[in-house]
C-alpha cells in the first residue's frame, strides 16, 4: 500500500531552553475554543506573580515579607535562623521548645513555662533586668528543687503577705508601714563599721536639732523626740527611748530613732569600753554614758549595755531612779 503524506501546517516540536527574555508561549484566548495566539514568557510569570510572590525579568521570587500567610501547620515543623537556633514544633505534640546555641533552653506546654533543664536558665542578667512582675491572688514564688520555701499573697485566707520556709534570714533595712523601719545585721555578731545600725528603728518627728546618737526622750507636750538629759527636773527630758541614728538639723524635721539593737559609735565614746558594762541617759545632751549620773536630783536610767569596745546593744529601761 502506498503512503500518503498531508500537509498539516504544524511545525515538528522539539526540545529547547526557554530563553526568558526573547521566548513566547502560545495559550488560548479567552477560552477551550479561543484562537491561538502567543505571549512572551516574561509577561506570564508576571501575571503569575501575587502576595508574597513577585516577577522580575521573568523570574518568580518568593518575597522577603509575607503578610497575606494566616497558617502554617506541619508535624515536622522546626523555624529559626539555624539548625542551632530555632523554635521547634517537631520534638512532641502539645509542646513548643526554644533553641538557643544547639541548646534547648525553654519549653511551653499546656499551663506552664519552664526550662527544658532544671536551674537552666536565668531570668534576666546583672545588667538587663524585667520590669514589674505581676503574681495572682494565693499564687506562689517558690523556692528551691523541693519548694522549700515561698512567698505568697494570701488573699482568700489572711490577706497577708506570707514568707513561709524553715528558716527566713533578712538582711539590711525593711520598712514595716507608716515609716516604721527594722534595720537587720547583714552578718552575725555586733557591728564590724563605724555608723552601722542593727535593729528596730521608728521614726519621729524632732522637737528640736537632734546629732546622730544622741540618746532621745518623747516630749509630752509635743509628742515628738528630743535630746535626753538626766539633769533636768521633774525628768523633763526623760526616760530615754533610744538613739537617734541621724543627724536632724531642724524641728519638726523626721528623725529615726534605734529603740532596740546594737550600733557602732567609734567616735562617741570617751575610750574603749569594757564589754559587758551598762550605759546609761547622759547627764547632759548626748551620746550615752558608762558613768552613773552622780549628783543629787540626776536621773539614772540604764539604756543599753556595751557588746563591744565601740559597740553598744540598746534595750532602753523605763524605770528611772532620781539619786539624792
Amino acid at each position: 500500500m502506498a503512503l500518503t503524506t498531508i500537509e498539516t501546517g504544524i511545525p515538528l516540536i522539539t526540545e529547547d531552553t526557554i530563553t526568558v527574555a526573547n521566548d513566547y508561549v502560545i495559550f488560548l484566548d479567552g477560552s477551550a475554543t479561543g484562537n491561538a495566539n502567543k505571549e512572551q514568557f516574561s509577561e506570564v510569570m508576571t501575571l503569575i506573580a501575587g502576595t508574597g510572590l513577585s516577577a522580575a525579568s521573568g523570574v518568580l521570587n518568593v518575597d522577603a515579607s509575607h503578610t497575606g500567610i494566616t497558617s502554617v501547620y506541619n508535624a515536622s515543623l522546626k523555624m529559626g535562623r539555624d539548625s542551632q537556633n530555632l523554635i521547634d514544633f517537631a520534638t512532641t505534640d502539645n509542646k513548643i521548645i526554644l533553641r538557643v546555641n544547639d541548646v534547648d533552653e525553654v519549653e511551653l506546654v499546656e499551663n506552664a513555662l519552664s526550662p527544658v533543664t532544671a536551674s537552666g536558665v536565668d531570668l534576666g542578667t546583672t545588667s538587663l533586668e524585667w520590669g514589674n512582675i505581676y503574681v495572682g491572688d494565693d499564687k506562689k514564688v517558690q523556692f528551691g528543687d523541693g519548694q522549700d520555701a515561698t512567698i505568697e499573697y494570701d488573699e482568700d485566707g489572711t490577706d497577708q503577705l506570707r514568707i513561709a520556709g524553715a528558716g527566713v534570714v533578712i538582711e539590711n533595712d525593711v520598712e514595716i508601714a507608716d515609716s516604721k523601719f527594722i534595720e537587720f545585721a547583714s552578718a552575725a555578731g555586733t557591728p564590724t563599721t563605724d555608723n552601722t545600725v542593727q535593729g528596730i528603728v521608728i521614726e519621729f518627728l524632732a522637737a528640736e536639732a537632734i546629732t546622730q546618737f544622741d540618746a532621745v526622750y518623747v516630749s509630752t507636750t509635743t509628742g515628738r523626740v528630743g535630746r535626753a538629759d538626766a539633769n533636768v527636773a521633774s525628768m523633763a527630758k526623760m526616760p530615754a527611748i533610744g538613739i537617734a541614728i541621724e543627724t536632724q538639723g531642724s524641728a519638726g524635721s523626721s528623725v529615726r530613732v534605734l529603740t532596740h539593737g546594737v550600733y557602732r559609735d567609734d567616735g562617741g565614746f570617751a575610750g574603749d569600753m569594757t564589754v559587758g558594762v551598762p550605759l546609761y541617759a547622759p547627764e547632759a545632751p548626748g551620746t550615752l554614758t558608762t558613768t552613773i549620773p552622780a549628783d543629787d536630783g540626776d536621773f539614772i536610767q540604764k539604756v543599753g549595755v556595751a557588746v563591744g569596745v565601740r559597740s553598744v546593744f540598746i534595750n532602753p529601761s523605763l524605770d528611772v531612779i532620781e539619786h539624792a
